[in-house]
């Protein structure tokens, strides 16, 4: 049972992020910049930025404020039940940006990791704690198959605002 609703999870989780990755690009393309015929080019351009390997569109280095990208985590925590090893981790990505929290999930049977379940931004350190706090709360308090069913509840729902929102961004094209 464990292993199906883990390959549920999993399908789900890989539509939220094919459906959020059509609204990025939308957005991408809405704003001032580069523009993107799709989410592959998008995303290499992302992963590039991140990887600081186009700074020097910046000018000359004495002159550029370039930001520093490497994630700075601030709290995780680490729980195996059963085949499932849950991770959860709060990270800050540079000095003047919001926290980030997310629960990853591996089926250690199969090697298989889910990340980034359960996201959270908070501007608060206190808050993202508080989060990261009732995450590692209901690892340690419930069932395996009562958390897998939590998430796949949760990735629903996502999944219906998310193509709610595409469909207002795609009308509005």
């Amino acid at each position: 049972m464990q292993n199906k609703q883990y390959l549920k999870l999993r399908d789900q989780v890989s539509e939220m992020n094919k459906i959020h990755d059509e609204i990025s690009l939308i957005n991408w393309n809405k704003e001032d910049g580069p523009k993107f015929s799709s989410v592959e080019e998008m995303k290499e351009f992302e992963n590039s930025l991140n990887n600081n390997e186009l700074d020097y569109l910046f000018g000359d280095e004495e002159n550029a404020n370039i930001i520093d990208s490497k994630d700075i985590i601030i709290e995780s925590f680490t729980h195996k039940k059963d085949d499932m090893e849950f991770i959860i981790y709060t990270y800050q990505k540079n000095i003047d940006s919001d926290y980030m929290t997310y629960l990853s999930l591996t089926n250690i049977k199969d090697n298989d990791t889910i990340d980034k379940l359960c996201g959270r931004s908070n501007s608060n350190k206190d808050n993202a704690h508080h989060y990261f706090e009732t995450l590692k709360t209901e690892i340690m308090t419930n069932t395996i198959d009562e958390i897998l069913e939590s998430l796949i509840i949760g990735a629903q729902k996502t999944i219906i605002g998310l193509n709610n929102t595409l469909s207002k961004l795609t009308s509005e094209s």
